[in-house]
């Protein structure tokens, strides 16, 4: 750089370091004093003014509702200096300074805040000044402790009171082994000490931790229901403690983005998805994505200044991330939140901390998930997002090729005894490495269906688009076989998911109603098959299933009613009935 361009730059920063000390002295941030007199009222300081805005009408409105509120999660202490206060209260992210990362050319997410320390390094490195300059010590900043003016708005009310503490360590006993095993959501070291030293109370605890206490709490209670005879008590005690994590998710999602506060979010996702209900877990798992990346969960970079534990930590809250999305992305046909470009995470490591502890065992079921959720990736992409709805049935067919070959590799990289359609009865009866087989087994053959459902609707017209392609064209045509046979790989995919019923434990109802939807799905295609084809010789076999799947839906609403259930139980009677009709109009029912 010349000593020009450098000048200018100098002069350039100058500049806007004497805007930014007078728009903070404006906010009411005194920068020449460091340290609080006696004389001072410290009652000031319980929240930062409220900044100037160009609406008249929004500042009064503001100030009229927000001037009193206090921040319940915030304690300023009466012995704290000026300079501390200011250091709470000073954002390090303020939009007019702010480096886009085209800029500064560096492998971070969305560029760096001019107040960071990265920020400054990168000022003093561009400007050829030493490291050790005092040119900014007159402005304060704290990477982690940025308060925001919306926090607080809005109150947080604990709808069920914590139980005592012998409780509660017992519940996360529970979930640590019945679950966190399985889905490492939290770090163990993390979580004892919250539990045995914390207060466990919404008036001592961050937003993040207390929503975290309860997500805990509730999939403990969850995890506790093994027949029906309890099932509705823990189911309502589980509903209280969730209800009370729900109830701060605004302060979550307006507070500043920590992992808590990720970790919670996803906790609840993973709970309301045995709901059956669409618009919470798509907000809920839309609101993790962004929280993760304002603080680069999806990016490698800085990872390595990280211990090992906790940089596997973030990677492993990012891949339950990304699994939930594919998830309910599939399920509930929305786009994802989480693109694969804007990602550059490695796989969670196969041994590694709370996976130690599963003996039974000789793979690592979270990593295989992963590793599948990458292929439901691509198998939206390729077959069900608005770019490949008017692809050419050729194509198509060899999208579907390409899927089902990735597919079956990934079938073939899991020990034999636990492979999809090959395991050994055995291995469901190991709670609760029952659950993860049992989800590891259905989403495979659910992916199978998805595959393979859009060639067998158009089954009959494959083989005349792949002959109009000609010998000139044969890149466009399929090259695995599997493709052409695309209804009976449906049919066999539906019967085997419905056959995966009796491993599901009634008792549990949000296990149930994460699990219930692949029965459904499996139905459905049995229905559609029959309908397609009504003088198949397994039509009678496929009708005895499919009325399996309407008489355990039918039992869960008489254990506990429910509205969604009733309505899956219509849907899946109404199914049954089309394929009932186009077996008598056969004259051979």
């Amino acid at each position: 750089m010349s000593t020009r361009s450098r000048l200018i730059m100098i002069n350039r920063l100058e500049t806007n370091i004497e805007r930014m000390e007078a728009r903070l002295q404006e906010l009411g941030f005194d920068l020449g004093h460091e340290i609080l007199t006696e004389s001072d009222d410290m009652e000031t300081f319980p929240s930062p003014p409220l900044p100037q805005y160009d609406n008249p009408t929004g500042e009064e409105f503001l100030e009229a509702d927000m001037g009193d509120v206090g921040d319940p999660f915030t304690h300023v202490d009466p012995t704290s200096t000026h300079g501390q206060v200011e250091e709470n209260m000073l954002p390090d992210d303020l939009g007019s300074f702010f480096f886009p990362r085209s800029l500064v050319d560096m492998p971070v997410t969305g560029g760096i805040s001019s107040l960071s320390p990265e920020g400054k390094e990168w000022i003093l490195r561009k400007a050829g000044v030493a490291a050790s300059s005092q040119g900014f010590s007159s402005v304060p900043s704290s990477k982690n402790t940025r308060q925001f003016s919306l926090r607080g708005v809005f109150p947080n009310t604990a709808f069920s009171p914590v139980p005592p503490r012998e409780e509660a360590i017992s519940l996360l006993d529970d979930y640590l082994e019945g679950f966190n095993t399985l889905c490492p959501l939290y770090q163990r070291s993390a979580l004892i000490p919250l539990f045995h030293d914390g207060k466990l109370d919404i008036k001592h605890q961050p937003p993040g931790r207390w929503a975290t206490i309860n997500v805990i709490l509730g999939l403990g209670y969850m995890l506790r229901i093994k027949d029906r005879s309890v099932a509705q008590t823990d189911h309502q005690k589980s509903w209280m403690f969730i209800k009370n994590a729900l109830g701060v998710v605004n302060d979550l999602y307006l507070g500043p983005p920590d992992l808590w506060a990720i970790q919670s979010l996803l906790g609840m996702t993973i709970f309301l998805l045995g709901t059956c209900s669409t618009q919470p877990c798509s907000f809920l798992i839309s609101t993790a994505v962004r929280m993760s990346h304002q603080i680069g969960l999806e990016r490698s970079v800085g990872v390595s200044r990280l211990c090992p534990e906790e940089g596997e930590q973030r990677r492993r809250v990012f891949w339950i991330t990304y699994c939930l999305d594919r998830e309910i992305s599939l399920r509930f046909s929305k786009p994802f939140a989480q693109r694969d470009e804007d990602m550059d995470v490695n796989l969670p490591m196969e041994t590694f901390g709370d996976n130690l502890d599963i003996q039974q065992i000789r793979f690592d079921a979270f990593r295989s998930m992963c590793q599948l959720s990458m292929i439901k990736s691509q198998l939206y992409k390729r077959l069900y997002s608005a770019a490949a709805m008017d692809r050419p049935l050729n194509e198509l067919a060899v999208a579907v090729g390409m899927l089902d070959e990735e597919l079956q590799r990934w079938k073939e990289s899991i020990p034999f005894e636990y492979r999809p359609e090959e395991l050994v009865s055995s291995a469901f009866s190991q709670f609760p490495v029952s659950l993860a087989l049992l989800y590891l087994h259905y989403s495979y053959f659910d992916c199978v269906i998805s595959i393979h459902r859009l060639t067998a609707k158009r089954a009959r017209n494959l083989m005349s688009a792949v002959q109009d392609c000609g010998l000139d064209a044969k890149p466009t045509t399929p090259s695995n076989p599997r493709v052409y046979m695309s209804a009976s790989l449906c049919a066999k995919a539906a019967r085997a998911s419905i056959d995966l019923m009796r491993y599901i434990p009634q008792g549990n109802i949000c296990v149930v109603g994460i699990m219930i939807h692949y029965p459904i799905v499996a139905s459905m295609t049995l229905s559609w098959c029959i309908i397609r084809n009504p003088l198949d010789v397994s039509r009678a076999y496929d009708m005895k299933l499919i009325a399996r799947v309407e008489r355990f839906l039918a039992s869960l609403v008489l254990g506990t009613p429910n509205e969604i259930v009733k309505r899956l139980v219509k849907f899946c009677a109404k199914y049954r009935g089309l394929a009932e009709t186009a077996i008598n109009g056969t004259g051979q029912a």
